[in-house]
């Protein structure tokens, strides 16, 4: 997002939004925060028909009680959002059906990597080492975007390989993947029903 002044989206925000922005010492990491929170109350406030300025963004994690779980709107719970940041790049979704969306800087991630977190199942595994080698970063990245999608609709954990295609499946979810070549990154989004990508920049 370009434009106005980070003091200027800042204002949208909710306290508890501004309050972790200011903890982030990275000024890139900062605005990508604040950019990602700013464009899914875009995303939603067009599926409404609404000024973003009206929508108010609340997170609570189910474990801890803390506000950095799965985003919601306050005043609109049949709305589902998404939202994902890397370092340079923001993606956001809003949808009447659950929705997961998720970016990754490809130049951050190594699939020699995420193959020792053991995050991918042994047919992903398999999968992408049949890969040549300078193929298996960006198919790994790939598949972690999935994986974080599916993580987003509460289908699969961080501490669970399974096969997240299979679970997607499952749950009668389909994906829309992209690349950016000059920017360097790849995502993709899940949903029960079709999804319509725009690409900003």
């Amino acid at each position: 997002m370009q434009g106005p002044s980070l003091d200027t989206w800042m204002t949208l925000l909710a306290p508890y939004e501004c309050h972790r922005a200011a903890s982030i010492r990275d000024l890139a990491a900062q605005r990508a925060y604040v950019a990602a929170h700013v464009l899914v109350r875009e995303v939603a406030a067009q599926l409404l028909d609404l000024s973003p300025s009206r929508l108010t963004l609340v997170q609570r994690c189910e474990t801890c009680g803390g506000d950095h779980g799965r985003p919601s709107l306050a005043d609109h719970p049949h709305v589902f959002v998404s939202l994902s940041h890397s370092r340079h790049v923001v993606a956001a979704a809003a949808s009447d059906a659950p929705v997961g969306i998720d970016v990754e800087d490809l130049h951050g991630m190594r699939y020699d990597a995420l193959r020792r977190s053991v995050v991918f199942s042994s047919q992903e595994i398999a999968a992408i080492d049949a890969l040549a080698p300078d193929k298996r970063d960006e198919a790994a990245a790939r598949l972690w975007v999935r994986k974080e999608c599916t993580i987003k609709l509460g289908l699969t954990s961080l501490d669970d390989p399974s096969d997240h295609a299979s679970a997607a499946a499952a749950a009668g979810c389909v994906f829309s993947d992209w690349r950016h070549d000059s920017l360097a990154v790849v995502g993709a989004v899940a949903s029960r029903i079709p999804t319509a990508l725009r690409l900003l920049a």
